[in-house]
């Protein structure tokens, strides 16, 4: 590609609370060899020093990249800040990346260099990943790459759900104009953009290794992961999978998609989160009539799920009586 019919580009590091990793993530984006590029550094109001290492980098670049900075004055979450890139951005593709995270220098370059081979262009360009520790080291890899745009069915009924991994991708920015902006609730950007470019011009995956994965405790996706305290899934992280699901609809909703079962097994997963959710904190009474439902419905989880909770209830009254 000749640098003069280039496309302009967007590169965004999304930050918060960093400061031990976000130098050499900055320095990973600085040192992108596509051009032209901008580079936006957004920082979600850390309490930390994340930001002033930021600014300290920005101000001693006089590299080709033109270098947006941003803070936000409150902490906005993760899809508020991703919003706010968009709104900062120009670029015709927008290349994510964690504060954490680190790209290597061609990463950009392979990404549009495969996102140009394509007529219509995709949506959603994205490669292989290594996973680092902490400390740098390599403690994995995700390899296996999407060969051609999956189907919506087996994310939508929850079979074997395609997640493009954020860390590693690429939007373009109809993702974002059509379908509209993040809702604030969504914790998981990435399966969002990707169900979104399923339904638009697909989806393509380089099996090149492009961009270090940072694994750690104290990552959104850690915290997410993390089981509660009887071993179970988190409230937060079934509450982050129905947002997700909200998202799905939505964009099934604007792109047009009638397709009526699948549009059920969605609203199905929907009403079974839900009720999930709710019986962690209702009363014994309302269990016993969730019970019925999902017993009459078919939903195995959920009925699962509203034994657990009613035993966790029985067994300290048991023990009290004793």
């Amino acid at each position: 590609m000749s640098e003069q019919s280039n496309p302009l580009i967007s590169f965004a590091v999304i930050c918060y609370r960093q400061e031990r990793f976000i130098a050499e993530a900055v320095l990973s984006a600085l040192t992108q060899t596509y051009s032209p590029l901008e580079i936006i550094i957004s920082d979600d109001c850390s309490p930390d020093a994340t930001f002033d290492v930021v600014r300290e980098l920005a101000s001693a670049y006089q590299g080709p990249h033109k270098i947006i900075l941003n803070r936000n004055l409150t902490n906005l979450g993760l899809a508020e800040n991703v919003n706010k890139v968009w709104a900062l951005s120009s670029g015709e593709l927008v290349v994510f990346q964690g504060g954490d995270d680190i790209s290597l220098p061609i990463r950009t370059h392979m990404l549009v260099a495969a996102w140009r081979l394509r007529t219509p262009r995709p949506d959603l360009v994205y490669s292989a990943v290594r996973l680092i520790n902490e400390q740098g080291l390599i403690i994995g890899e995700r390899a296996e790459v999407a060969t051609r745009t999956p189907d919506i069915s087996d994310t939508l009924t929850g079979r074997k759900p395609f997640v493009a991994g954020g860390c590693a991708a690429a939007y373009a920015r109809c993702l974002q104009d059509k379908f509209g902006p993040l809702d604030p609730a969504v914790v998981a950007e990435d399966f969002v953009y990707s169900f979104r470019a399923m339904l638009g011009n697909g989806i393509v995956g380089i099996p090149q290794f492009l961009v270090m994965y940072r694994q750690h405790p104290a990552s959104i996706i850690g915290e997410f992961l993390s089981p509660d305290a009887q071993g179970k899934a988190s409230s937060k992280l079934l509450q982050a999978s129905l947002e997700c699901l909200h998202e799905y609809k939505k964009a099934m909703d604007i792109a047009g998609t009638r397709r009526f079962y699948l549009r059920w097994r969605l609203a199905r997963r929907i009403k079974s989160l839900q009720v999930e959710l709710d019986v962690r904190q209702a009363p014994r009474a309302y269990h016993l009539g969730l019970i019925v439902w999902a017993l009459f419905t078919f939903r195995p989880r959920v009925l699962t799920s509203l034994l657990q909770t009613m035993l966790r209830q029985i067994r300290p009254q048991s023990h009290a009586e004793s």
